[in-house]
């Protein structure tokens, strides 16, 4: 069994035990809030989350401190299943079960999410016509997209959603014209 198959037997039934309390309690979309501000401190604060995956600071240290923190910001249910992965030794992985989690999420609300690395910052209007046009062409009835600067596209963009991707950029255009005159001259 390979590592990245270890992990996914361990990751998929807590993102889908999370699922499951917030349907269960009808607060899918209070779990996706509390799933989204702790997604956001862990890439945000390296010192939080190196404090969880300190093997050196004892559970019961670690539990204390994130219901002192995090018990105003977040759901009585989303604290408890934290206190469940620290009880089990499951917090190291944390990130890969929230990510999971918004997938399975996102999936059964038909939600998509477009990763877009475009040259210059997309406007609000290119943003909406984007968004406009990968829900026609997913047929998903909202589509978030998560926005990313890359220079190195010279300009246009480029669409990573889930196993498809779009390059409409010009380095994308340059790359498949020199492919174009590099195999049409053999």
């Amino acid at each position: 069994m390979t590592a990245k198959t270890a992990v996914s037997r361990i990751v998929y039934p807590y993102a889908e035990a999370l699922i499951a309390i917030g349907q269960e309690t009808n607060t899918i979309d209070c779990i996706n809030k509390d799933v989204n501000i702790i997604s956001l401190l862990l890439k945000d604060s390296k010192e939080f989350k190196d404090f969880l995956l300190n093997p050196l600071i004892s559970n019961t240290d670690k539990k204390n401190l994130v219901k002192n923190i995090l018990n105003e910001q977040i759901s009585d249910n989303f604290l408890r299943f934290l206190l469940v992965l620290f009880d089990r030794n499951r917090i190291i992985y944390l990130e890969s079960i929230l990510q999971v989690y918004l997938e399975l999420s996102y999936d059964r609300l038909s939600i998509k999410v477009a990763e877009v690395f475009s040259a210059s910052a997309l406007s609000s209007e290119q943003q909406k016509t984007l968004v406009d046009k990968l829900r026609d062409m997913t047929g998903a009835k909202q589509v978030k997209l998560v926005l990313k600067i890359d220079k190195e596209l010279i300009g246009g963009f480029t669409i990573q959603l889930g196993s498809r991707f779009i390059d409409k950029s010009i380095k994308g255009q340059l790359n498949q014209m020199a492919n174009c005159l590099s195999s049409s001259s053999i």
